[in-house]
């Protein structure tokens, strides 16, 4: 087996949590080389609030106003954003093997 697919069955296994019966099976999953295009169901919007509608919603904002936020505001975002939970082990985020690589500034 090379080098090559050991590495992509390891990083599979820590990813997707593969058993390692799958892992030996690696080599035919990767072995295929044609693939093809193939047309996906339109993602209809559906009642109002569900998480559909809330995607066609989203948009990213540039036009920032000068208005203040107050504390408890800023208390929310920073803990949606990284907040620690159950004793400080875990975040409001996943992060994978809990490493938690990012941090959170507010200028």
């Amino acid at each position: 087996m090379s080098k090559k697919l050991i590495l992509v069955a390891a990083v599979a296994l820590m990813v997707f949590g593969f058993s390692l019966k799958e892992v030996r099976m690696a080599p035919d999953l990767f072995a295929q080389t044609e693939s093809r295009a193939m047309d996906l169901p339109a993602v209809e919007r559906k009642k109002p609030g569900s998480f559909s509608d809330l995607m066609y919603q989203r948009s990213s904002v540039r036009n920032f106003s000068r208005g203040t936020i107050s504390l408890e505001q800023v208390s929310k975002i920073l803990f949606a954003a990284q907040g620690i939970t159950r004793g400080g082990n875990y975040r409001t985020v996943p992060s994978a093997d809990a490493l938690y690589p990012l941090e959170v500034y507010l200028s």
